[in-house]
């Protein structure tokens, strides 16, 4: 069984099976606040974070793309789009980026080119990071407010991965339900990561591509059978969600 790469904070809301309750404003705010305070670590990283929320009343497209985009849209996935819109313009302009309009670019959101960025909403809250191309080769981000239920980590998890998963579930329920949260969500932030990498055809294309292993803080992680970078994936806890992001410098 792996040590717990988490934080002592271990509070965390069950997944609903189809249909999520809304997240409260105050817990908005507070998981909002809570990410706000790891500004200064992910700064040391070169990561500039950006914050958005979809109860914010004057999140508007950023120009034609953004409203095309948006048209199409039900009201409560229009807020969800503006919001991470919203984060991403946030993040790219404090590295001196801005970026007024952002269509996509296949699934992805398309950013200045000098750039790298990764988007994250849930619960409400939209969290982006950027840093500039000539400073890191790619970005993941992921938040998790709602766990996934342990009969879907057969969908996340490798074969040894399942074995810590069994062993910790025989001995503490609620504790495999924590492992399983933080390691879905840092598998989220490294495929991001991994497919945004230039030549990204050997990218994972499922959770289960991906192996980790616990470190201090977090995970190491790579793409399972592939020769490739081996990502450092920083985990936090955040007022009863979880964070995952990982970097991979210029020089990496």
């Amino acid at each position: 069984m792996p040590p717990e790469p988490w934080s002592t904070a271990r509070s965390g809301r069950g997944r609903g099976d189809t249909v999520r309750a809304p997240v409260p404003q105050g817990r908005v705010s507070s998981l909002a606040d809570a990410v706000r305070a790891l500004r200064p670590l992910l700064s040391a990283q070169g990561l500039a974070l950006g914050l958005a929320g979809t109860e914010e009343t004057a999140l508007l497209p950023g120009g034609p793309a953004e409203r095309g985009l948006a048209r199409c849209m039900g009201a409560a996935r229009r807020q969800e789009f503006l919001a991470g819109r919203w984060a991403l313009r946030r993040a790219l302009d404090a590295v001196g980026c801005p970026a007024p309009d952002i269509s996509y670019e296949g699934r992805r959101p398309k950013v200045p080119d000098r750039t790298v960025a990764s988007l994250t909403h849930s619960g409400g809250t939209a969290v982006a990071l950027a840093a500039r191309r000539d400073t890191c080769r790619t970005v993941g981000v992921d938040l998790e407010l709602h766990q996934l239920p342990l009969e879907a980590a057969h969908l996340v998890l490798t074969p040894r991965e399942a074995g810590w998963l069994e062993a910790t579930a025989a001995g503490d329920p609620a504790a495999a339900r924590r492992l399983l949260h933080t390691v879905f969500s840092a598998k989220e932030a490294v495929f991001k990561a991994l497919a945004a990498l230039p030549g990204g055809a050997a990218s994972p294309r499922t959770l289960r591509d991906i192996a980790v292993r616990p470190v201090p803080h977090g995970f190491e992680a790579w793409q399972h059978g592939q020769a490739g970078p081996v990502l450092r994936t920083r985990v936090r806890w955040v007022a009863g969600a979880v964070l995952c992001w990982t970097v991979l410098p210029a020089a990496g």
